[in-house]
């Protein structure tokens, strides 16, 4: 059957979705008679309706006319305050969530619509949280009583009231839609329009028989795929103008991708408005691109922000000159997050423009602007009320260019205008919280926004994705119900727990009931079986791992195999780009080889990134492509082997000033010790650090142990000198010149020389000098191409100080191996390994300079992560590979 939308009657409807569908309905019912113009259809959820007998009372002199109606913020803020005055020791945790305060004003509005006395709850209370919900409620009550304050949950009693007496009189008769059962509460109020003999029964149409039937699919995305390709041949062959599809709670969004891929392909493209689907549920008011900035800025005045949402406005459209500065913006935001600190100094970025690129201050707007923002700070200080607060947020966003990035598509717009709403709500909420900080205000603002979902005006014909308890009352043109395995149908019972079960049965609450459930979800199974002319039922034999079994509510229906169905059976849109392509041979187009005049990047690095992932060495080396940093909360890896590896360079430049080690006291190296330890840290650990005193005091007792355990290893060497210390030097590799420079080089006593390296990671391991390709390959670089006699790594990390290296004999110092053992080959020498490192080096050197731009198959994380858009790691039908075919 379908709904007829009459003139001259009010419509009830049980939501405000429920509200809007009808009235499309009736627009068009009217459309179709070929009505020029007509009057709007009267229809109200019911939370709409009792505001409007509310009016009405108020202007009669009626007795719900003497309250203020309370809107549901409104009433959370007052539940709120009740549960922070009079707090309940075993509930602290669950008390300060706001998921807490929902439970909480759900029940309240259960235990008066279902008429379950508080002082009966508290009596029969069978756990902490029963008796503190029955106290909490009573506090609600009487601070509601004492302002003269009413909630939608009290409003209906008090206007039955009205009614009865004659206060109230609706001007046209009313029908209720949508209601599974109502609640004595609602039917009170029904009662007492029956009375003024203004209730008129709902007006369908008798449709022919619906035709009925199932499918078993395989698991939940064939479900949709299926009734997706169904849509589209309803749709299509202009059978249908409006579809519902009922999915199980959460598989919503997934299923609107699906069903857009096969109704509109092109969809990313194109204004949400314009979208053929729809999800009834909505988003979080704060969640939206728009508004999100918005709450965003108002973070701003504080002075400090982190480096993420700082990068979300560098990178928005939303705010003024978010177009024209794009560019400079995002390499501000790359700047930024080179200084290593999670939060940074807006004022300082604003006033200090350090950040440039060539001459040009980097964003000069985006700067002004933070200025402005911490000059606002001075005019939010004190206390005011949320209505004062709610001029200032919106002078404030004006004056930062918020929403004139660009112009707004329809969907914005209406955004924009949701976010005005907000702030009126927001305003609204002064009587209950009182005077309030700046702070304090963003807060709630924020809350409010969160709490709130949005869903933008926008067609509604097209497909309706939403759950089978949003369906209530709804009539479609077709209907396709997923998911109907025997665990999800019947519905799970969502009882409130803050009553006592016993009690809810009692009263007759459906939901807490095992015969009121099934009864209850027999007559909504039985309306949705009645609300369109062809209706589709599925279940997946699968979730995951899982088999499933069917719903007995589906043996009645016609059966169908998936291959019978009468479906839209065009390839997807994926698969017409692929069909639609020819094989066309293409002449071989590599990277191109290194150009005589080309620089490149890199140094060893260059060498290590090409013996890993030669694509990687390309981008980086050649393209100047690098990973984003992100800042670390304390101190990262990296930042903790440089401010070592300085100290170190300081103490051994201090030494080598002095000749040789042994002739220098302990005294004088731990003096020496501290002074590179501070100077370091001064150097690499920023004063704009919050935690900068508590991390350099334990950096540098760190470093001093490893400092003292790396001189107590040199003083047991044979005599030598400290020759320089990170020493740049250039050598020629094949085709590349290299720029090296090394920690390190000691002057051995018989005047051999020995290279250092430091690190200060993890613990090392030879084999990452040997091979063709090295995963290490700076100190075999360097030993290949210069004068060297041994070469080393001195590991200084938690473990302490460990060293591993290979040189000719007749250096003989602990940790280090002879070339026969390093090789495995008894008849190696020093030369051995020097050959075999310049052949495998300069064959590195040698693919770099072609163009060489593999992926390294056996090894693809660095071709991964930040990189996978430019090697398309994961589409494995067109890599160039290391390691084998696919």
């Amino acid at each position: 059957m379908s709904l007829r939308v009459e003139q001259g009657v009010t419509y009830v409807t049980g939501n405000a979705r429920l509200a809007r569908h009808l009235r499309w309905h009736a627009d068009r019912q009217n459309a179709a008679n070929e009505s020029a113009a007509w009057l709007s259809a009267d229809v109200l959820s019911w939370n709409a309706w009792l505001e409007r007998l509310w009016r009405d009372a108020l202007i009669a002199g009626g007795a719900a006319g003497c309250f203020d109606l309370l809107t549901d913020q409104q009433s959370r803020l007052i539940w709120q305050k009740i549960v922070s005055e009079r707090p309940s020791p075993e509930l602290v945790a669950a008390q300060e969530s706001a998921t807490a305060t929902s439970m909480l004003m759900d029940a309240w509005r259960l235990s008066r619509s279902w008429d379950i006395p508080l002082d009966v709850i508290r009596q029969n209370a069978i756990g902490a949280d029963s008796e503190a919900f029955a106290r909490w409620a009573v506090g609600y009550a009487a601070f509601c009583r004492e302002r003269q304050w009413i909630d939608s949950a009290m409003v209906p009693d008090v206007l039955v009231q009205d009614l009865e007496a004659g206060h109230v009189t609706p001007p046209q008769p009313i029908v209720f839609a949508g209601f599974d059962q109502l609640t004595p509460q609602q039917a009170r109020l029904q009662a007492a329009i029956k009375s003024l003999e203004l209730l008129r029964p709902l007006t369908r149409v008798d449709r022919p028989q619906p035709r009925l039937n199932t499918v078993t699919c395989l698991n939940q995305q064939h479900e949709f795929e299926l009734a997706a390709r169904w849509s589209r041949r309803l749709f299509d062959h202009h059978e249908a103008g409006l579809i519902g599809v009922l999915v199980p709670g959460g598989a919503d969004r997934q299923a609107r991708r699906v069903f857009l891929d096969v109704l509109m392909p092109d969809w990313r493209g194109r204004p949400c408005s314009d979208l053929p689907v729809r999800l009834t549920s909505g988003r979080p008011l704060g969640d939206v691109g728009l508004i999100h900035i918005a709450l965003l800025m108002l973070e701003l005045p504080a002075g400090g922000m982190n480096y993420r949402q700082l990068g979300q406005l560098l990178r928005t459209p939303y705010i003024e000159g978010g177009e024209d500065e794009a560019t400079q913006r995002a390499a501000l935001e790359v700047r930024l997050r080179d200084y290593g600190l999670q939060q940074i100094d807006l004022r300082g970025l604003g006033t200090q423009p350090i950040e440039t690129q060539g001459d040009t201050v980097l964003a000069p707007d985006f700067r002004a602007l933070l200025q402005r923002a911490c000059d606002w700070n001075a005019k939010l200080q004190g206390r005011h009320e949320p209505a004062h607060w709610a001029g200032h947020i919106a002078r404030m966003l004006q004056d930062l260019g918020w929403s004139k990035g660009r112009s707004l598509t329809a969907d914005e717009q209406q955004m924009q205008e949701a976010w005005n709403r907000l702030l009126d709500a927001f305003a609204a909420c002064s009587p209950m919280v009182g005077s309030i900080s700046f702070v304090q205000a963003r807060r709630l603002l924020t809350a409010m926004a969160r709490e709130q979902r949005s869903q933008p005006d926008g067609r509604m014909d097209g497909v309706h994705i939403m759950t089978a308890r949003e369906a209530a009352g709804h009539s479609f043109d077709g209907l396709w119900i997923c998911g109907l395995s025997s665990d999800a149908w019947p519905p799970m019972p969502v009882a409130n727990p803050l009553i006592p079960l016993f009690l809810q049965r009692e009263h007759g609450v459906p939901d807490a009931s095992p015969p009121a459930i099934r009864k209850l979800a027999d007559r909504s199974m039985a309306q949705l079986l009645e609300s369109a002319p062809v209706i589709c039922a599925s279940w997946p034999q699968r979730r995951g791992e899982e088999e499933l079994v069917a719903s007995p509510v589906l043996d009645a229906l016609v059966k169908l195999e998936p291959e019978s169905m009468n479906v839209y059976d065009e390839p997807g849109f994926r698969e017409q780009i692929h069909e639609s392509g020819k094989t066309e041979t293409l002449a071989s187009d590599p990277a191109p080889a290194l150009q005589p005049a080309e620089k490149v990047r890199g140094g060893s690095h260059l060498l290590k990134m090409q013996a890993a992932c030669p694509a990687r060495a390309f981008f980086e080396a050649r393209l100047g492509a690098t990973e984003l940093p992100v800042p670390p909360h304390g101190l990262d890896a990296r930042t903790r082997g440089i401010i070592m590896h300085d100290a170190a360079a300081h103490l051994y430049t201090q030494i080598a000033g002095r000749g040789a080690l042994s002739a220098i006291s302990d005294g004088q190296i731990d003096v020496w010790i501290d002074e590179s330890a501070d100077r370091s840290l001064r150097a690499h650990l920023s004063a704009r650090h919050p935690l900068g005193r508590t991390l350099g005091l334990n950096e540098k007792r760190r470093m001093q142990g490893l400092l003292r355990e790396l001189i107590a290893f040199d003083r047991r060497r044979a005599d030598f000198s400290v020759e320089s210390m990170e020493q740049p030097a250039s050598v020629e590799l094949g085709p590349l010149t290299l720029t090296l420079r090394q920690d390190r080089i000691d002057r051995t006593g018989d005047g051999g020389r020995f290279v250092i390296d430091y690190k200060t990671g993890r613990g090392f391991s030879y084999s990452a000098w040997r091979g063709a390709r090295p995963a290490e390959p700076q100190l075999p670089l360097y030993a290949a191409t210069t004068n060297a006699d041994g070469i080393a790594i001195v590991v200084l990390n938690q473990d302490g100080v460990t060293v591993a290296g290979v040189a000719r004999e007749e250096l003989n110092i602990d940790g280090l191996q002879s070339p026969a053992k390093f090789l495995g080959e008894p008849d190696a020498d020093w030369d051995t390994v020097l050959g075999e490192w310049e052949t495998s080096l300069a064959a590195l050197a040698r693919e770099f300079a072609g163009g060489d731009c593999r992926i390294n198959r056996l090894d693809s994380e660095m071709a991964a992560k930040d990189f996978a858009m430019l090697t398309r790691i994961h589409d494995r039908s067109v890599m160039y590979l290391i390691g084998g075919a696919e």
